[in-house]
């Protein structure tokens, strides 16, 4: 009862957090294969889109950081190069795991971009979430898997065509 309940506050706080701090996520995983016999090496990334995860300012986390257990005071270190980022298990399929290597692209338009490698990953207890750090990368490309539908390339008419 005691896990029950206390598994219920983190995904309380989980939400209230997806509500003031969320945004969109591209979280990719990258694995590469060496195949033996041939010596080529297939790298092949997976792709997990979140709609909501807590994406904490830069101040804030440095903050939080630095001065736990202590009033909140303005100002102090500004870190434009790391962040932290939480996700919700629901948000992620449950065979994917969260590793160093893996890297996020936070934002939905293309100015507003940015890519982030993860630095560190902390799996909650009970699976509620992960908590990553991430450092912002410039100078290399997005590195983004396009999906594209069916429906992005028919055009539909109501016109009949006999033959």
């Amino acid at each position: 009862m005691i896990v029950a309940n206390a598994l219920n506050d983190v995904r309380e706080s989980l939400y209230i957090l997806k509500r003031e701090y969320g945004q969109y996520v591209d979280l990719y995983n990258s694995v590469t294969v060496h195949d033996v016999t041939t010596g080529k090496k297939t790298n092949t990334r997976t792709k997990v889109p979140i709609r909501k995860a807590i994406v904490l300012p830069t101040l804030m986390t440095t903050t939080e950081q630095t001065q736990t257990r202590r009033p909140f005071k303005y100002g102090g270190y500004y870190d434009t190069e790391k962040r932290t980022v939480i996700i919700d298990s629901k948000d992620v399929p449950k065979t994917f795991t969260v590793e160093v290597d893996d890297y996020i692209i936070v934002g939905r338009t293309p100015k507003d971009k940015k890519r982030y490698n993860v630095i560190s990953a902390v799996k909650y207890e009970f699976d509620a979430g992960y908590t990553l750090v991430v450092e912002e990368v410039k100078s290399q490309p997005l590195a983004e898997v396009f999906e594209q539908h069916t429906s992005d390339k028919l055009t539909i008419s109501e016109a009949v065509i006999h033959a």
